[in-house]
Order: structure tokens, then sequence, then C-alpha cells
């Protein structure tokens, strides 16, 4: 049995993105439950990591001179960790993704002024990270930008297990450990991530 959205989870993650900031008794009243069954659901969903997390969105186009710009390029893959350090650094960069085509990522950046545009697409390439065959382009006008993904009633969830990181096919073996909900794949793992959990906190201690 896989772990999926119900009905309720997707009306409570509907409400949430047209209003991040409504109350949990406005949504229990939408939905028709009760305020602890929203609660409950919501941290459900966070610790699951569908929700990611509840932020404001500014509007680039509101701050005066903001440039925002699309970088399609090849990047050497052989250390993605280094790249992710590099990147998560940078400010600038808004969004990162791997793609499958002709070109393997596509780099979502903001700067302020356009001459601003070339000299941070060096600064990217002097990183040391592999980029080649780079095209830029200009974001001139957003016709729509939604966030996050849209969920119905029945999505199935990808879940990874807690202690090997593998993705868990079917229900997930369920365990509370020292008040969080952890999910493993099979009984082995969740028996190492305890025995590992001991051995740190006893590390610890010492």
């Amino acid at each position: 049995m896989e772990l999926k959205i119900d009905e309720l989870d997707s009306q409570i993650i509907s409400l949430l993105q047209s209003d991040g900031r409504m109350q949990l008794k406005d949504i229990a009243n939408r939905v028709g439950v009760s305020i602890p069954t929203v609660r409950s659901r919501i941290s459900k969903l966070i610790e699951l990591g569908v929700i990611k997390k509840f932020t404001a969105v500014v509007a680039a186009e509101k701050i005066w001179g903001r440039v925002r710009f699309a970088l399609l390029c090849n990047i050497n893959t052989e250390n993605i960790e280094d790249i992710k350090k590099k990147l998560n650094g940078l400010e600038e960069v808004r969004c990162f993704y791997f793609l499958a085509g002709e070109k393997n990522a596509l780099i979502v950046c903001e700067v302020d002024g356009l001459e601003n545009v070339s000299r941070f697409t060096s600064k990217l390439i002097s990183l040391e990270m592999g980029i080649e065959s780079i095209s830029s382009f200009i974001i001139t006008n957003v016709i729509k930008e939604e966030y996050g993904s849209a969920v119905g009633p029945n999505t199935s969830l990808s879940i990874t297990c807690d202690f090997c990181g593998a993705i868990i096919y079917g229900k997930p073996l369920v365990k509370y450990i020292d008040g969080g909900r952890y999910y493993f794949s099979a009984k082995e793992c969740a028996e190492a991530y305890i025995q590992k959990r001991k051995k740190v906190l006893e590390i610890k201690k010492s």
C-alpha cells in the first residue's frame, strides 16, 4: 500500500497554497473538520516533506532595476555536492534544475541592472563547476508563475528511507523515535537507525 494524499490533505494544501497565513480555525471551517485534525494533517505533511516550508514570496518585478534571467548550459555532474555547495552560497541564484536534453542544466538568476547579467554569468563560470555551452535569456514578462506543485486526491507520494535514503515502494515502516516520526524501507533499516542514533547520543554524553 502506497502513501497517498487523500481528499482532506488535498483541500488543506490547496487552501495553504492560496493563503499561507490562513489560520487553523479558518481552514477547519472550510474543510469541515476540527482544528486538532487540521494541525495533525499539516504536521504530517511537513514531516513527509510534502510541505517544504512557509515563506513570503517577493515579486521581483516590484523591485526597481531587478533583472531576472535564465541560463541554459551543460554542467559536469561528477561532483554534484560541490556544485550544490557553491550555488547555495549565491543569493543571485534563485532556482537550479538538472535537465534531460541537449543542455543538462537550467539556472534562474536575479541581479540588479542589465550590466550585471554578463558579470554574474562570468562569476558562475569562474567557480569551476564545469559550466560550458552556456546561453542566457532575459525574462521580460511573467504571464504565469505558480510555486510548488498542484496536489489532488490519490496522488502517490515519493518517500525515502530515513536510514539508507532509498525510495520506499509500498507502505513504509513507521517508527516514532524521541517524539519524531521516521520512515524506513525495512525493519533492518529501522534497527540500524536506532543503533546509530544511540551511538551518537553516547558520544555526545561522553
